[in-house]
């Protein structure tokens, strides 16, 4: 996935998500050589300035997905 990070990056994506189902997260990128923010379950993800006005609840994106813990 780094590796295609990079690639997205380089091709002009200015953010990513990498949605994990198995440990219910999500990874933040904004640029490929910094290290990704990761927030919590119970916290929301924002489209910034490549998605104004876009918002989603990080639990929202797993509603549907059983817990494997």
């Amino acid at each position: 996935m780094e590796q295609k990070l990079l690639e997205y990056f380089q091709s002009g994506t200015r953010l990513a998500w990498l949605i994990n189902p198995g440990p219910r997260s999500v990874a933040v990128y904004n640029d490929p050589e910094r290290a990704a923010h990761v927030p919590d379950e119970h916290a929301q993800l924002y489209g910034a300035d490549v998605l104004p006005g876009f918002a989603v609840a990080v639990a929202d994106l797993f509603r549907n997905v059983p817990r494997f813990d």
